[in-house]
């Protein structure tokens, strides 16, 4: 919990939030305006994808069902138990940071299969400079 976007030395920050929210389906099976696609067709390609800066908190009001998974100030110590998204399979998942609980709008988010958002890697390491 040190960064979100350009905002940094956050780990003991009470007003910076870190989210992740679930979507009960696969990213693939969400269309272009990130509904369930249910007509049975391939939904076309979206602009999931990637990074999401200035996406508006109203967003996930508008498009359906995301189930808060967590939410927690920058100030709380993050446990693997906490982020564990392994119940959710290939669900999509949207995990990012937003200035305050009051904001309009999140600073830094990325959606991504549970699956594959839960994978742990080296990255995931403490890295110091």
């Amino acid at each position: 919990g040190y960064r979100a976007g350009s905002a940094t030395g956050l780990n003991q920050d009470g007003i910076y939030r870190k989210l992740i929210y679930t979507k009960p389906v696969e990213c693939a099976l969400l269309d272009d305006v990130y509904t369930v696609a249910g007509d049975g067709s391939t939904p076309s390609s979206n602009d999931m994808a990637g990074v999401q800066t200035s996406l508006r908190v109203d967003w996930f009001q508008q498009h359906g069902s995301w189930p808060t998974v967590y939410d927690e100030a920058y100030s709380h110590a993050t446990q693997l138990s906490d982020v564990d998204l392994t119940p959710y399979g290939d669900r999509c998942v949207f995990v990012g940071a937003k200035a305050s609980v009051s904001a309009d709008s999140y600073l830094v988010g990325a959606f991504g299969p549970a699956s594959v958002v839960n994978v742990f890697t080296s990255l995931n390491a403490p890295q110091f400079y």
